[in-house]
This record gives structure tokens, sequence and C-alpha cells, in this order.
């Protein structure tokens, strides 16, 4: 007994317990079985196929981008419990965590803690906060089993995507209900940082067209110890429950609806720098939120269209302020086959936000406390097929924000397939950051025993642009390998720095102001 306790304290334990993933292997199985020699001999494989690059449907072989994409395979055999650790698998992501609550993620450098030029959504839905641009990690999850992929890019995807898929793009895509129908339960178990992971999932039919599941997860993650081994008091304590609904209206219409929710404890160690001695503090903080998504799409006889809405509320409690933040936003896509030479497609977007912040710290303040910001969006992105086997794709999206107007964002690519075993890219972009609330509206007080530094933020500040420029090869000379490689050369202009506009070193404290 005493040995099957270390064996279950040191090793993670995945019970399932999940009628329908067995079926779906059987049904795939049975598929496989049914081809025709010469149908079998064209199932591919390392040729995921994937949405972001060109918001359709398409094979990696067939996308001028940094594609990658993270399996449903690939998670399972990795054993990973969260979204933000499965992204350390994706070739040029940095992933670093900071502390059990905290990464600092990013694609092809300038990676930091509030990583701001990555844009991150799930099933459609951005999750990056308006206050800083950038992804709080700690509320983004869902249950690791109900992930079908990870599509990755590396580069700009900004022209369909809009602003901050500055240095690259990810899109979470969760599994059609009609998949994952039973029941599952999945623990892991252990000691030293992941103490336990627990998620039950339900499956089942509404009618013979509609398909349903819901879910609930509990995450809890150990301290990280410091230099000497000993705790820092900064343990994470996570649960969320989630509905999806999948229906098809009609042989045209398709309907999905999700709705899910989060609650949070972050332990966190503070250092009080608004006094001349500096405190350093332990503190509990909550964050806890509510997201609510719907999309429809009706396919037509030469393209489909689209409608995604979604509505997110979020209250978090941070070192220095708490903040209450509400989003809503709408999108509209039309794709349209003109000819077998050319697609169309177009769509236009609107997002509202507003937000609550309380400064509970002099240290860092927001001024004004409430503030409301609207973002209209539109893109038009044509793809030609030039030759039989090259494509060229150009378009832009024109977005108008509170921050600074309008921002023009074009792309064009072109694909060569050379050969069956031979494909290479290439592409040229414009993408923007555009400032953040933090960017505008900031004040930082800090003082230390030989200075004093004040800071605030600046109304003035135009968006970060980078021109990238970019090359790609794939090799596939079976079905069985694939080797993808691509080389990039950005040009940055007007990053966000720091700037000293005066320093007054009489009388004492000696006083930097920065701007």
């Amino acid at each position: 007994m005493k040995y099957l306790q270390l064996f279950i304290i040191i090793f993670s334990i995945t019970t399932s317990v999940n009628a329908s993933y067995d079926q779906s292997e059987r049904d795939l199985i049975k598929q496989l079985k049914n081809l025709a020699l010469e149908d079998l001999i064209e199932v591919e494989m390392f040729n995921p196929k994937a949405g972001l690059a060109a918001r359709k449907i398409q094979s990696l072989t067939d996308t001028a981008a940094a594609l990658f994409v993270i399996t449903e395979e690939d998670i399972r055999r990795a054993g990973i419990t969260n979204l933000a650790e499965a992204l350390r698998m994706v070739p040029g992501m940095q992933v670093a965590r900071i502390y059990p609550h905290t990464w600092a993620i990013s694609s092809r450098g300038l990676n930091k803690e509030y990583a701001s030029k990555l844009l991150v959504m799930i099933d459609g839905r951005t999750v990056y906060t308006p206050l800083r641009s950038s992804v709080n990690w700690d509320s983004q999850d869902v249950l690791m089993e109900d992930v079908e992929r990870i599509e990755v890019i590396r580069g700009p995807g900004a022209s369909l995507w809009g602003a901050n898929a500055v240095n690259g793009v990810i899109n979470i895509i969760t599994k059609s209900t009609q998949t994952t129908r039973g029941n599952l339960i999945t623990t892991h178990i252990g000691t030293g940082e992941e103490q336990s992971s627990i998620g039950v999932r339900h499956g089942g039919q509404i009618s013979n067209d509609a398909y349903y599941r819901v879910y609930g997860k509990f995450y809890d993650h150990e301290s990280f110890p410091d230099a000497n081994g000993d705790s820092q008091n900064n343990d994470w304590q996570m649960k969320r429950t989630g509905l999806h609904v999948d229906w098809e209206a009609s042989k045209r219409d398709s309907v999905n609806f999700q709705v899910s929710a989060y609650d949070g404890t972050i332990n966190r160690q503070s250092v009080n720098s608004s006094k001349k001695s500096p405190v350093i503090s332990y503190s509990q903080y909550d964050i806890k939120g509510l997201n609510l998504l719907a999309n429809w799409q009706h396919n037509l006889n030469n393209g489909d269209i689209a409608l995604k809405t979604y509505m997110t509320f979020t209250d978090r409690q941070e070192i220095n302020i708490n903040e209450k933040r509400d989003i809503y936003d709408i999108d509209f896509q039309h794709r349209w086959q003109i000819n077998d030479k050319h697609e169309f497609i177009w769509g236009l977007g609107f997002r509202y936000t507003s937000d609550d912040i309380e400064n509970v710290s002099p240290s860092v303040t927001y001024n004004p406390t409430q503030r409301e910001d609207n973002l209209f969006s539109g893109f038009a992105q044509s793809e030609f097929k030039l030759l039989e086997n090259v494509q060229f794709t150009v378009g832009t999206k024109i977005e108008h924000n509170d921050y600074t107007g309008f921002e023009i964002q074009p792309t064009a690519r072109i694909l060569w397939n050379k050969d069956e075993q031979n494909i290479f890219w290439a592409a040229v972009s414009r993408a923007v950051r555009t400032p953040s609330r933090a960017n505008d509206d900031i004040s930082i007080e800090v003082y230390t025993p030989t200075v004093v530094i004040i800071g605030s933020g600046n109304t003035d500040i135009p968006s970060e642009v980078v021109i990238a420029y970019e090359l790609g090869y794939r090799f596939k000379p079976t079905t069985k390998f694939l080797l993808d490689a691509s080389i990039f050369y950005n040009d940055y202009d007007q990053l966000g720095t720091n700037e000293v506009i005066s320093f007054k070193p009489f009388p004492p404290p000696v006083t930097t102001i920065t701007n």
C-alpha cells in the first residue's frame, strides 16, 4: 500500500471514462478500412489543416505563412495540463514561466511579462486585455481533452486579425460537441509544483442535429521556491466551468453557442514602494470572469458567410489596482469564390470595451479611473491562382481606434508549389501595436533610498509599427515527413520606450521623471 501511494504521488494519474473517445477512434478506423487502396495512399500525415492564415480551412502545404499546428494527440502525449505550457511545443515561441500563475510568451523575440505583440484567441474570441495589450494567461484555459488543435502563426497576421497581431497569432480550437459525447474524468495528482488537476465532462445529444457538453476543471499549483529553497507564498488555484452547444439548424446553417466562467485565487509577494522604506507584504487576490460566445455560419453555393459575437466580463484584483472590464465584440465575414482562380474574403467588425479601475496603491494609478473605447474595423483579401501551382494573396485591414485613429495593415503573399515535395513562399506585411490604457492613463511613483522615479503615460504616443519580410520553404519527400523552415527580417519603428524628461538632483532625494 505504501508503494502504491508513493507511485500515485510521484506520477500523474490520468483516468478517462469516455465512451465517445473510443467510439470516434473506431469510426475513424472503420472509415480507413472502407477506403480503396488508391484512396488510402492519398491519406496524408504531417500536413494538418488550419484556418488561421486565411480565415478558411486549408492544408499547411497550401499556406503562405509560418504556420504550426499542435494537435490533440500532441497534447495528450505530452501530458499538458494548461494552454500556456502547450505553447512550448511550438518552434520559434518563447515561453517563460515567472510565477506559478504568470507567463511571458511571445513569438520572434521582444518577450516580457506583458508581451504586447501577440494576438491570442480561443475559438475566435480575442482574449488579450486592452489594459496593457497583453494576455492574462492565468485566466486563459479550457479542459485540455476538449482541445482539437492549437493554430500558431509566427509573424504578422494583422491584415486579417487586426492590431496586436504583430509577431504572431494564436487560436485555440475546441472540439465539436458531436465528438465529445459520453463522460470523462481526468485527474493529475503530484507533489512539488502541480499538486492537482481535476477535470469532469459530460456530453450528450439534444436532438438529431444538436449536441452539447458541460465541463468543470480545478487546478492547483504550489508556490515557487526562492534561491534558498524557501516558499515565496505565490501558490495559485483556479476553478472553471463551461457549456458548449452545436446545432446544425439546416443543411446550410450551423450555430455554436458557448458560455464559460472561472474563479481563481492567487497568493503574491509584493513590495510597497510608495514610501521611502519599501515594505514586503503577502496578499491574496481574486480573479473571476464570464465569457459568452455565439457563432452562425451559412454556406452558399460559392462561399459562405459567418457572424460571430461575444461578450466578456472580468474582475481582477492585482497588486496595485482592481480592474473590472466589459467587452462586446461582433464580427461579420463573407467568403466568395468568384471563379476557379479568384477567391475574395471581406468582413466588418466592431468592439466596445469599458472598464472601472480602483487604484489601491499610490505607487501605480490610472486617471481617469473609468474609460470607454470603440474599435471599428474592416478587411478585404483576394487570393489569385496565377498558375496551376502559384497562388498570390493580397489584402489589408483598416481599423479606427480611440488612441491613434485610422490604422492600415496590408500584406502580400505568394506560394509556389514547385512539385509535390517542394513548396516555397514569401510575404511582406505591415502590422501595428496600438497604444493601450496603460500607455495613456498610467501614473507611477516609486521611492527608493536614493532616488524617486515619477512616470506618467503619454496621450500622444503613436502605434508601434513593424514591416516584416518573410521567406519559407517546406520539404515533403513522403507523407510521413515534413521539413518546414522560414527566415524573416523585421523592421520596427516607433517602439515604445521609457524616456527621462527631467532630472532633479537637489533638493534630495534625487528625482527622475519619465514619460
